[in-house]
């Protein structure tokens, strides 16, 4: 198998697996739908030819992944970038 081939299904694999998590996280059709995209990302990435799947691949992953996470400690440089933790009580 050629190694191309060999990344696409790693990738497709991995992101049915993402699609799985995020469908049984909690019963939302927000996340139903999240899960959807997800997986027909993920359909789509097995049989796309090479240029236009490196165009719109990240482009549709990012829109999901804004969708469904919070980013703020994904862009961070270090701790001192992020919010503190809320305070406890004792």
């Amino acid at each position: 198998m050629r190694r191309p081939i060999v990344r696409r299904a790693l990738l497709a694999t991995k992101l049915q697996e993402l699609a799985a998590r995020v469908k049984v996280a909690k019963e939302s059709h927000f996340l139903d739908i999240e899960a959807y995209e997800i997986k027909k990302l993920a359909d789509g990435s097995k049989n796309m030819p090479e240029q236009p799947l490196r165009a719109q691949l990240p482009n549709q992953w990012m829109r999901i992944r804004n969708n469904l996470f919070d980013d703020r400690s994904w862009f961070a440089r270090s701790a001192a970038d992020l919010e503190p933790p809320p305070a406890t009580s004792p």
